[in-house]
């Protein structure tokens, strides 16, 4: 999602329920303060992957095949990774 945005519990849900795999926005979170731990709850336990921080300024709508490769942190549930798009033909 481009610029900032909030993510709901109903819109968690809702995500779920599309069937959506993976969520990415350019803010730090995906939730509100007060609602954070659960809309991450939310879309960790149905397999939904989180990547917050993405600077998405200089990408024009279409599709695209992502690569984010995360480092691996023992005993850590999230990590940096470096961000990759390249557009489809």
């Amino acid at each position: 999602m481009k610029g900032k945005c909030t993510i709901t519990i109903e819109i968690a849900n809702e995500l779920v329920s599309q069937g959506v795999w993976l969520l990415g926005v350019e803010t730090n979170t995906v939730g509100t303060t007060e609602d954070e731990e659960i809309i991450h709850k939310i879309l960790l336990s149905n397999e939904i992957v989180i990547i917050e921080n993405l600077d998405l300024s200089n990408v024009t709508d279409g599709d695209y095949f992502l690569s984010a490769a995360p480092l691996k942190i023992s005993g850590s549930d999230g990590s940096p990774c470096r961000a990759l798009l390249w557009q489809e033909d």
